[in-house]
């Protein structure tokens, strides 16, 4: 995984998720999303239903997140 910062490229988290997924055009935007939600420690957002951002809950480290080998997939910590 190559990390940006607090984003990660073709990863994800295991389970955690505050909800079913949003739709959120793009990884700047689902970020925000996360910031504003009082539980949201991190998230993933892909390019699924033409952008969808799951945040998610719980203490996270860059170890914990797991290669994605499939689409335009970022995960990122806050």
């Amino acid at each position: 995984i190559i990390w940006e910062e607090n984003i990660g490229r073709s990863c994800d988290f295991d389970n955690r998720n505050l909800d079913t997924g949003e739709h959120c055009k793009n990884k700047f935007d689902c970020e925000k999303m996360c910031e504003r939600t009082s539980e949201c420690t991190h998230f993933t957002w892909s390019e699924y239903n033409a952008g969808t951002c799951w945040r998610k809950k719980g203490l996270v480290s860059r170890k914990d997140a797991f290669l994605i080998k499939y689409g335009n997939t970022i995960c990122g910590i806050l």
